[in-house]
């Protein structure tokens, strides 16, 4: 896909796949799976922006300990302010600057 021209990559979207946990689907994988880590990984080797929208907060904290890169929430809030499972929890939150990511 890279060769396409893609440069970001959304992990999940309603459902799970069968190396990430989606917000909106029963857990399946607790997170990210050992691939999914790996996929990660080389989205980082890539210069891919990893989406963080749509993905269970398990995966968004696997996702960040797993990267060496700033990621991505391309379309998503703070769960304190809208309370839906695709929204971003303040733990999660909190974590942003450590990746690179600051207040403006």
């Amino acid at each position: 896909m890279y060769d396409l021209g893609v440069r970001y990559l959304t992990l999940t979207h309603n459902y799970n796949v069968a190396w990430a946990d989606s917000a909106t689907d029963e857990p399946g994988v607790g997170g990210l799976s050992a691939f999914g880590r790996e996929v990660v990984r080389e989205m980082n080797r890539l210069g891919m922006l990893v989406d963080l929208s749509h993905v269970a907060a398990t995966t968004m904290r696997d996702a960040l300990d797993a990267t060496s890169a700033p990621v991505i929430f391309s379309h998503s809030s703070a769960r304190a302010v809208c309370d839906h499972p695709r929204n971003i929890p303040d733990d999660v939150l909190e974590r942003l600057p450590a990746n690179g990511v600051s207040r403006w």
